[in-house]
């Protein structure tokens, strides 16, 4: 089943009776959630109904009118280009609890704007996060070397695009019912 345009947002999926499954973020055309293994093209696989779950429990991070910034000053225009530049660089902190508030504080932020606890048990979905300017919905990912050690590469490794809120919106309650229906 598709949910929404795929020339813009939506996802499709095929849930089974055990609520596992197969599922695609599509963006722009592109399915940022499929990978490469073996020469094989796949989805997502795993817990469709915990991941209906996670995007109704986060709407509200979605949705948020006053989101929070990322935790420190970095370069970089997106979401995905911080974190990555966050991973890379090495920071000098002056006393350990400085060190120990920044990085719980980053942590706590990429946990709650990424989607990788929505994973249910399975481990191949590329770094996804989101953050809210205005109308606009940015979603942007990075997934060069994530789960290379198991053979597998994500056919679109980076990229962003920015999304109405309104049509995602649509999209996660349209799923989320989809969904649910199988619970």
């Amino acid at each position: 089943m598709i949910i929404g345009d795929t020339e813009r947002v939506a996802f499709e999926f095929k849930i089974q009776e055990d609520g596992y499954g197969e599922f695609d973020l599509i963006i722009n055309d592109k399915r940022i959630t499929s990978f490469s293994q073996n020469e094989t093209i796949y989805p997502f696989k795993g817990s469709i109904i915990e991941l209906a779950e996670w995007f109704e429990e986060s709407k509200n991070m979605f949705f948020d009118p006053t989101p929070p910034p990322f935790p420190i000053r970095l370069r970089g225009d997106t979401i995905a280009e911080k974190i990555k530049f966050y991973r890379d660089a090495d920071f000098i902190f002056t006393s350990e609890d400085e060190e120990f508030n920044a990085l719980e504080n980053i942590a706590d932020w990429m946990y709650s704007h990424s989607w990788l606890s929505a994973r249910g048990g399975s481990f191949l979905l590329p770094a996804s996060f989101y953050s809210e300017d205005g109308k606009w919905l940015e979603i942007s990912w990075s997934a060069h070397d994530a789960y290379s050690q198991y053979g597998a590469e994500f056919v679109h490794k980076e990229g962003v695009a920015y999304i109405e809120k309104e049509m995602f919106e649509e999209v996660i309650d349209e799923f989320i019912t989809e969904v649910n229906k199988f619970k």
